[in-house]
């Protein structure tokens, strides 16, 4: 396995045993944000290597079938990822109409103290311009 961490020493140094993260201003993406985006942008580049992918997944399952992984990495796409919804906001960013729905939905079995709006949810100023946040 591996095991990826920011601050190697402030996690080894017994006395600490916590990462040296720098304190950033409010406005700036945080540091989950940014490996969000870099993990969204690697898994769509990615996706665009699926020969590649389907070759490593074959050379781990005995006797299965070339075409039915290409198709099941495909539809994992299709379905899961690359989605019209994404097609058209972008990757990371929300259909505004389709949360309000959402947020009613969980209304009708949870009572609410104060029903979220949803900019109380989301809020896409940390997201990156929407042109490279398109799918192409």
């Amino acid at each position: 396995r591996a095991r990826y961490v920011m601050d190697k020493e402030g996690i080894l140094d017994p006395r600490r045993m916590v990462p040296h993260l720098p304190e950033r201003p409010n406005d700036a993406a945080s540091i989950q944000c940014e490996m969000a985006v870099a993990a969204a942008r690697e898994a769509m580049n990615q996706a665009a290597k699926s020969a590649a992918a389907i070759d490593a997944v074959m050379a781990r399952v005995n006797g299965g079938s070339r075409d039915l992984e290409l198709e099941r990495l495909r539809t994992v796409l299709r379905d899961n990822i690359v989605t019209a919804e994404v097609r058209h906001n972008g990757l990371g960013d929300i259909d505004n109409a389709r949360l309000i729905q959402a947020i009613d939905d969980i209304g009708v079995d949870f009572k609410f103290r104060q029903k979220p709006t949803p900019a109380d949810i989301f809020d896409p100023s940390f997201l990156p311009p929407a042109t490279e946040r398109q799918i192409r």
